[in-house]
């Protein structure tokens, strides 16, 4: 069995990318089938979005904070956690 997916994206960059697939001799379908079993293949997504992009500082921080467990807070619930945005203020 086969299931149905759409996507909207802009004219110029369908046009753009169905232009370099033809090159390899792909369609757009052909490209996201692949695209597809390497995400489910990896579990997850064949390549780091955040790579190649420049981030300021603050967000490169953040990233890498984040990262340490110990720098992560936790909270006992939804409201402990919207209650210690407002306070941060």
């Amino acid at each position: 069995m086969m299931s149905d997916i759409r996507v909207l994206v802009p004219d110029e960059l369908k046009s753009n990318v169905q232009a370099i697939l033809k090159q390899n001799d792909m369609t757009i379908s052909q490209a996201v089938r692949m695209f597809l079993r390497e995400v489910e293949k990896g579990n997850g997504l064949p390549f780091n979005p955040y790579e190649n992009k420049e981030l300021n500082s603050q967000t490169k921080a953040s990233i890498e904070a984040s990262m340490n467990p110990e720098n992560l807070e936790s909270f006992d619930s939804s409201d402990a956690l919207f209650s210690s945005w407002r306070e941060d203020k």
